[in-house]
C-alpha cells in the first residue's frame, strides 16, 4: 500500500485486513446490522459512481481478482470467490478482502474507511484527489482503471530502448501510457489523465533525475516482482 501525503493514494502492494478465509470458502457477514447504522453510511463521494473495474493478478500459479473499489479476491458481480490457487484449479483459498484504514485528524477524531461487501454503500472511490482533497465525478470515472505490467515486457522494452528498437507496439502500450508524473500520454478509462506535476503517481525509473516520466527516453515502470498492477482510490466523502 502506498500513501502520498494527505491525498490518500493507495495501490495494491500490501493488504491491511482480510475478512474472509477459506478451506471450505465462506464469507463473514456484513458488519452493519441495524437500520440506524446503515443510515449513517456515506454512500457518495462528490457525486462519483461506484468503482466498477476489476482485473486478475495472474502471474505464476495464482489468479487473484483485484477491484478498483479497494476490495479484492472475489467477483462482486457473481458473488463468488476469485482467489484461485493453483491457477486454473477452481479452488479458492480466500473469499474476499479489503483495505481497512484508520487514523486521527487534526482535531484528534478517529476516521476509518473499512468496507466489506458493498451491500451498505461504498467506502472507497476511484481517483486521485486534488490539492484540496477534492474530486469530481468525471475525474473519478476516468481513474476507474487498473494498469497491469509484466516484468518480462519491461525487460524487453529496456533492451529495445538501448538498441533503438521499436517500443511503440501494443505490447508496450501500458509502459507508454503509464500514469506516472509528467507523462502526457497517461491514459485513463475514458481519456487522457490530468496529472499534477507536484504529485507522485505510479512508480517509474527516472533515468535523468528530472522527476518526469519519459518512456521515449528509455524510462519504464519501476516495479516489484514479475507482475505489477497499479491503481488509485480515495475515501473522500461529501
Amino acid at each position: 500500500m502506498t500513501f502520498r501525503n494527505n491525498i490518500r493514494f493507495a495501490s495494491a502492494v500490501t493488504f491491511l485486513s482480510i475478512f474472509g478465509i477459506a478451506g471450505h470458502v465462506g464469507a463473514k457477514e456484513d458488519i452493519v446490522s441495524s437500520a440506524h447504522k446503515r443510515s449513517q453510511l456515506k454512500t457518495s463521494a462528490a457525486g462519483c459512481l461506484p468503482a466498477t473495474q476489476a482485473i486478475d493478478l495472474d502471474i505464476n500459479n495464482v489468479r487473484a481478482r483485484l477491484m478498483t473499489g479497494g476490495d479484492m479476491w472475489w467477483n462482486i458481480g457473481e458473488g463468488i470467490a476469485s482467489y484461485e490457487v493453483p491457477k486454473g484449479s477452481g479452488k479458492s483459498s480466500q473469499f474476499a478482502a479489503s483495505c481497512w484504514i484508520g487514523g486521527y485528524d487534526k482535531q484528534g477524531q478517529l476516521k476509518v474507511a473499512a468496507q466489506t461487501y458493498r451491500q451498505s454503500g461504498n467506502d472507497y472511490w476511484p481517483g486521485a484527489l486534488d490539492v484540496n482533497a477534492k474530486i469530481t465525478n468525471d475525474v473519478c470515472a476516468n481513474w476507474d482503471k487498473q494498469w497491469k505490467v509484466n516484468r518480462a515486457d519491461i525487460n524487453t522494452f529496456i533492451q529495445l530502448s538501448k538498441t533503438g528498437g521499436n517500443t511503440s507496439g501494443a505490447t508496450y502500450d501500458v509502459i507508454n501510457t503509464w500514469p506516472a508524473t509528467g507523462n502526457p500520454k497517461a491514459t485513463g478509462a475514458s481519456g487522457t489523465l490530468t496529472l499534477n506535476p507536484n504529485f507522485s503517481y505510479a512508480p517509474f525509473k527516472d533515468l535523468n533525475g528530472n522527476g518526469v516520466y519519459e518512456p521515449g527516453k528509455g524510462e519504464y515502470p519501476d516495479i516489484i516482482g514479475d507482475q505489477y498492477i497499479w491503481w488509485v482510490f480515495n475515501d473522500a466523502v461529501t
